[in-house]
C-alpha cells in the first residue's frame, strides 16, 4: 500500500525567536495553529518583530532569514505563552512580549517570561 505524507507547509514557514534581547517582541494576525511534537505551533501574517527570524535549508541546517511584514511567520509556544495564546481567535491582532528568563520563588527554576495581548 502506497503512503502519502499529510505535512502542510508549516516547515517552510520562517521560526521568530524573541529570546535574543529582553524586550523583543512580534506584532502580528493570528493565522492557524498546529501541533508538533514539541507542542503548539502559532501562525501570524507579520506586521513587526525585532527577534530573530530561520528557516532550515535543504541540508538541515538552521540559518536565519529575512522577513517582512506581511510574510507568515511561526512561534513556538512555551507552556507558560501556550497558555495564553490559546485563548487568542484566528484573525485577533496578537502583540507577544519576551521579558526574559525568570526565576519561580518557590522553586528555583527558570522559566521565559512573555507577555501576550490582544490588540484592538
Amino acid at each position: 500500500m502506497a503512503k502519502r505524507p499529510l505535512k502542510g507547509d508549516i516547515e517552510r514557514t520562517p521560526v521568530v525567536d524573541l529570546k535574543k534581547e529582553e524586550g523583543s517582541k512580534l506584532v502580528g494576525v493570528l493565522k492557524d495553529t498546529a501541533e508538533s511534537k514539541y507542542g503548539h505551533i502559532y501562525r501570524f501574517i507579520l506586521e513587526t518583530t525585532d527577534g530573530s527570524t530561520s528557516l532550515k535549508n535543504e541540508a538541515g541546517e538552521i540559518q536565519e532569514v529575512e522577513v517582512k511584514p506581511g510574510d507568515t511567520v511561526a512561534l513556538f509556544a512555551s507552556s507558560y505563552l501556550d497558555a495564553d495564546l490559546q485563548k487568542a481567535k484566528i484573525e485577533e491582532r496578537i502583540e507577544v512580549i519576551w521579558h526574559g528568563l525568570k526565576q519561580n520563588p518557590k522553586t528555583g527554576r527558570s522559566f521565559n517570561d512573555y507577555e501576550a495581548n490582544v490588540l484592538e
